[in-house]
């Protein structure tokens, strides 16, 4: 049941990515992000970084992604995460945490506690999780080209369960 789940998920992303493509390709849009998010155990900051970009470009660009994650229940930002500087060719792209490393990660809220290290665990609760990507220019310097949101939710690690055989 879990895996029929998953693939469903999996399926609406892959139908999204290439329905984003298209329209994107027709407006003259130039860089599509899709986060790549587990639908259930997201723990860690670097599983944040898990994400699928299109370059419709007919060249490669150097971009850096920024995230910003937000309280979702009070739009309080929490912590904010910047890329080096990365180089995206034409097409898709899997990017991942060693791609973006290092990260230079920022704490906005005073109240959640944020594990400082690059591995750190995320706090409990609800958040909206939004990346920016930004264009390296020699002329302007950094300007934003694409940007999106997604809601997620971390939730406490419980101990296993047995599944399998149900009577022990």
């Amino acid at each position: 049941m879990i895996y029929l789940i998953k693939y469903k998920l999996l399926m609406k992303k892959i139908a999204l990515v290439v329905f984003g493509c298209a329209i994107f390709t027709f407006a003259q849009a130039q860089i599509i992000i899709n986060p790549q998010l587990p639908p259930m155990g997201l723990v860690l900051k670097s599983q944040l970084w898990n994400l699928a970009i299109i370059n419709t470009e007919n060249q490669s660009v150097q971009v850096q992604i920024k995230m910003i994650v937000t309280d979702a229940s009070n739009n309080q930002k929490i912590f904010s995460g910047t890329s080096k500087l990365l180089t995206l060719s034409k097409g898709l792209s899997e990017i991942t945490a060693i791609d973006v490393s290092p990260v230079t990660y920022n704490t906005l809220s005073p109240t959640v506690s944020i594990d400082p290290s690059p591995d750190g665990f995320l706090p409990l609760g609800v958040f909206d999780v939004c990346y920016s990507i930004n264009l390296l220019n020699a002329e302007s310097g950094l300007s934003s080209l694409s940007e999106q949101c997604e809601e997620v939710e971390v939730q406490p690690i419980s101990p296993p369960i047995l599944v399998s055989p149900s009577d022990s």
